[in-house]
């Protein structure tokens, strides 16, 4: 008599295995805040989420400790990381940024204070951000805003407080772009059921109109609700800068060529 014996491999998925790490950064960044009085960044942020099946996410930051992210709902997700700060950019290094879900792939955030209360802003965002609160545009639910820290709401704060390098975006308007030069698309599988469409553009701003790596353009049109397709800035020159559209797609899925001529704006949230 043969004895046959079944073995069942259990395979977490990778956030859950990532969120053994996080959690006790979390934990060591809570006891570190708490111990700080009136420290100027550190803290608990949160966005907006509440209530919607995506879920909030929250990020603690801590001298020491660095920087934890958690979001919760049906988008599960969690990572940790290192920080530097300058001139209240805080810059992060996430162990996992390729899976991980909305802010962590955000590295360069930026400290801003408006109305009563503080912000961590995308730098890539941070022209949007502007627009927005001079009412072209909106505030989107996932800005992450300072948990239990207010200020007194009649203090005169209706321009936001930004870093010196940022303040020329509190006036700027959209930025108005072309295309002067395209080259062909590319396409990329991605595991089992994505695609990755890459092409790569020149666009006619640069240094000059300050442009900066990370920017993102949307195809200007008349329906300002129609942001298809996004580039975003690589390389800046002085009046000119490299650009790429970059889509996820399932195979065989078409997407339109970035035409030279076509114009682009600042995109809005």
């Amino acid at each position: 008599m043969r004895i046959a014996f079944f073995a069942m491999v259990v395979v977490l998925p990778l956030s859950l295995l990532a969120d053994d790490l996080a959690s006790p950064r979390r934990d060591n960044i809570k006891a570190e805040v708490g111990n700080l009085v009136d420290h100027p960044w550190a803290g608990e942020y949160s966005d907006s989420m509440q209530g919607l099946d995506m879920g909030p996410s929250y990020v603690w930051l801590a001298p020491k400790n660095g920087a934890a992210y958690l979001c919760e709902g049906w988008m599960t997700d969690s990572d940790y990381g290192t920080i530097s700060v300058d001139e209240s950019v805080i810059r992060i290094k996430w162990e996992n940024p390729s899976r991980t879900g909305r802010s962590p792939t955000e590295r360069e955030l930026i400290l801003v204070r408006y109305r009563k209360y503080i912000f961590l802003v995308p730098k890539t965002q941070i022209h949007a951000f502007c627009l927005a609160v001079r009412g072209e545009g909106k505030l989107p639910m996932g800005l992450l805003r300072r948990v239990n820290h207010a200020f007194d709401p009649k203090e005169p704060d209706a321009i936001p407080h930004v870093p010196p390098q940022f303040k020329p975006y509190l006036d700027l308007p959209p930025i108005v772009t072309k295309v002067t030069q395209t080259d062909t698309q590319t396409r990329e599988r991605i595991g089992d059921d994505d695609e990755v469409v890459r092409q790569v553009v020149t666009i006619d701003v640069g240094a000059e109109h300050h442009v900066f790596p990370g920017m993102r353009f949307q195809r200007k049109r008349e329906d300002e609700d129609d942001a298809f397709p996004m580039i975003e800035v690589k390389t800046v020159r002085a009046s000119e800068s490299d650009a790429e559209l970059r889509y996820y797609v399932e195979p065989n899925n078409k997407i339109p060529q970035v035409a030279v001529g076509e114009a682009y704006v600042t995109t809005r949230w």
